[in-house]
């Protein structure tokens, strides 16, 4: 599991589990330069999250309160998933081009 640095000690209270945040920077220690590349493909696989949040916002799926059956969550977020989902996997294979 990845996440950003408002994670950062989260680990302490979950031993158990395995989670990646990027390097951090201190005034005395800056970061080296193997810790930036790092920091750098951390932040494209974020990227692809942070669309894909966003392109659910877009639908309202996730911004705003569900006002109808539960029952019908589902069905609504599977169709928005059928949408959003397609777009970002053909996003990804252009850039890997």
């Amino acid at each position: 599991m990845g996440g950003d640095l408002g994670y950062q000690g989260i680990q302490d209270d979950l031993p158990d589990h395995s989670l990646i945040i990027p390097f951090k920077k201190s005034k005395l220690q800056p970061l080296t330069d193997e810790q930036k590349l790092l920091n750098q493909e951390f932040a494209r696989g974020r990227i692809i999250v942070e669309n894909t949040i966003c392109q659910f916002k877009h639908f309202r799926v996730l911004a705003e309160r569900f006002r109808h059956d539960v029952d019908k969550y589902d069905n609504a977020f599977r169709s928005v998933l059928a949408i959003v989902n397609p777009r970002i996997q053909k996003r990804g294979a252009a850039a890997a081009a």
